[in-house]
């Protein structure tokens, strides 16, 4: 019995077929169109417009991230200067703007008379304070004052004559104005550890005590260098020697140790055979030892 189908009936299942691809395949068409739609030129525009967007508003504090690191290269005074007698180009030169400048000038106008003070200004930046801190001095905070009233005070607190810092006693050191029992007292106690003061200039190594200060006393003073008390370098021990300033645990030890190599040492430079003593260190170290 033949199973094929006659030819009519051929027709109307090819016929079937064909509309039964049709529903299949027409649904993906419509989704393919759309896809292409919502991927048109013009919505891409829109999206890099978006980006673009994004990417000037990131721009801004990178823009204002490069300029701040250009504001925070400073320079450093070629001398030392009295704040109160800067103007407003020298501190522009210092790296601060016009602005900033004026600023400063209206608390000069007054006087500024400390370190503290002048940190105090909030146009300065810490960066820049840290650079002209060691290059700032300033007047007497009555320098401004009449001749009668300066008289009447330098009667009483000036000293009648040149105090030699090696061998003042508190009370001398009082005299002086601008020291006062406490900064007197740090002057005799970083005397003892130093074993004595060969400049005047160590005065700034005091406790609390800063360069202006410093500066404006050294004239009513007077330096032995006899008056030294110096470490035998072939007799002292490690905490004698590391008890001095200038000379830490690990160069005292390496000295006590080269010592105890050599017998004695023979002259001072010998201990600059250690690692840890540069000739820039044993400059500053050795007038205070002695064989």
């Amino acid at each position: 019995m033949s199973t094929s189908l006659p030819k009519s009936s051929r027709k109307h299942v090819l016929l079937f077929l064909f509309f039964l691809l049709i529903l299949v395949f027409i649904p993906r068409v419509f989704l393919h169109v759309g896809s292409s739609h919502l991927n048109s030129p013009q919505r891409i525009t829109s999206t890099n417009h978006f980006y673009s967007k994004s990417k000037k508003n990131f721009s801004i504090p990178a823009q204002r991230k490069s300029w701040k690191k250009r504001r925070t290269y400073y320079n450093r005074p070629s001398k030392r200067f009295n704040p109160n007698d800067y103007k407003l180009e020298d501190w522009m030169k210092l790296g601060l703007s016009e602005k900033q400048s004026a600023v400063i000038l209206k608390f000069t106008k007054y006087g500024i008379y400390s370190l503290d003070k002048l940190e105090r200004i909030f146009v300065i930046p810490p960066e820049l304070f840290a650079l002209i801190k060691d290059s700032v001095y300033f007047p007497d905070r009555w320098g401004n004052r009449n001749d009668q009233y300066d008289r009447s005070i330098n009667k009483v607190t000036l000293p009648k004559s040149i105090i030699e810092l090696n061998t003042s006693s508190q009370e001398q050191l009082e005299s002086i104005k601008g020291v006062g029992p406490f900064f007197a007292k740090q002057i005799i106690r970083y005397r003892e550890r130093l074993g004595g003061y060969i400049s005047i200039d160590q005065l700034s190594e005091v406790w609390k005590m800063n360069d202006s200060i410093a500066e404006r006393i050294s004239p009513y003073l007077d330096i032995d260098p006899t008056q030294l008390r110096k470490l035998n370098v072939n007799q002292a021990d490690i905490e004698e020697l590391k008890n001095h300033p200038y000379i830490t645990w690990n160069m005292a030890n390496s000295i006590v140790k080269m010592r105890a190599q050599l017998g004695s040492f023979t002259y001072l430079e010998e201990i600059k055979k250690s690692k840890l003593i540069s000739d820039e260190t044993f400059e500053k170290i050795k007038p205070y030892l002695t064989l």
